[in-house]
């Protein structure tokens, strides 16, 4: 790696110009295995305006560098055109790439990468082998086919249709997985952790990948009807979620009373009127050897009156005129 997530998002145009070249060094030389994937998103999105130029020093409309080419980015090349084409799975409608409008020569070639990369990804989901991202994200993965299947039996759609619905899961499934694996391989750890009073709380793997997979992105996610999705929080980012978390559980403990005795299961806070909950469990976490910790297992809000009960009795600590904590 030559640098963070963090670094790349906040570098000045002057070292972003040295970024590039560092990297186009390393592509150059061959020299890319050590690049982590959040690198390698940059890349793409770097790579796309760099173009060749002519005697004249004239730029070409030619790519100096094509990432479809490269298969160190192949994983980031998907997720770039699942972003792109998510809404256009048939390849039929314009398109814009965020730079200009593709040609129907250009959507053409987008959708033959695209055919070659979700049959590895394919691949990739029916086998064995899984390191711990893709295993979490199987295990999502297989409980919303169960209730597409659920669903076409139950004639809610017919055959076409329920193939795109998989279609979109097996998709889903992929960002989910790149968008964990890019935050846990930037960290170079698996989980994040908070310590409070001695107890070790642990976000971890499981925590990112339950959460995204069941109470964000409603417009594909809604199959599940037995789930609530979330608002947009000012302090969760979905995309460095458990960092988030655990600025959340650092405030929520600063404002604790001195009376307040560590609830062993959960916390709740309400947000513009809507209230939410995070669920843990005391239990032995590998991510810290096995010792005992709380694993930090999900966060949605509440809709349910079971949940809304778990208020009686609390105290509430206003933050501020839009967040109230509950202890």
């Amino acid at each position: 790696m030559l640098y963070s997530r963090a670094q790349l998002l906040n570098f000045s145009a002057e070292q972003q110009g040295v970024a590039i070249q560092r990297y186009l060094h390393k592509i150059i030389q061959q020299e890319t295995r050590q690049l982590l994937p959040h690198e390698c998103d940059y890349l793409v999105i770097r790579l796309r305006s760099i173009f060749k130029f002519d005697e004249n020093g004239q730029p070409l409309h030619e790519r100096a560098f094509e990432p479809y080419d490269m298969p160190f980015l192949s994983e980031v090349v998907f997720k770039y055109l699942i972003y792109v084409y998510f809404q256009n799975l048939d390849f039929l409608q314009p398109t814009y790439n965020g730079l200009k409008y593709l040609s129907k020569e250009e959507i053409a070639d987008d959708k033959g990468k695209f055919d070659e990369l979700l049959g590895h990804w394919r691949l990739q989901l029916a086998g064995k082998k899984c390191d711990q991202f893709l295993n979490e994200v199987k295990i999502e993965y297989h409980r919303k086919l169960k209730i597409l299947d659920r669903l076409k039996a139950a004639g809610a759609f017919g055959y076409f249709h329920f193939l795109r619905k998989c279609l979109e899961q097996e998709l889903l499934a992929f960002y989910v997985y790149i968008t964990v694996k890019m935050f846990f391989k930037d960290l170079k750890r698996n989980y994040v952790e908070f310590v409070y009073k001695g107890y070790r709380f642990i976000i971890n793997t499981y925590s990112f990948v339950h959460i995204l997979s069941r109470h964000y992105m409603p417009m594909f996610n809604g199959i599940d009807t037995e789930r609530s999705f979330n608002d947009a929080l000012p302090f969760i980012e979905p995309y460095i979620m458990p960092t988030s978390l655990a600025s959340l559980l650092d405030v929520y403990f600063k404002y604790a009373p001195e009376t307040y005795f560590l609830n062993p299961e959960y916390l709740m806070f309400d947000y513009r009127g809507d209230h939410y909950i995070i669920w843990w469990k005391y239990k032995k976490v590998d991510e810290i050897g096995g010792q005992l910790g709380f694993e930090l297992r999900t966060l949605y809000k509440v809709h349910s009156l079971n949940d809304l009960a778990l208020r009686s009795g609390k105290t509430i600590v206003k933050v501020d005129d839009i967040l109230n904590f509950y202890y």
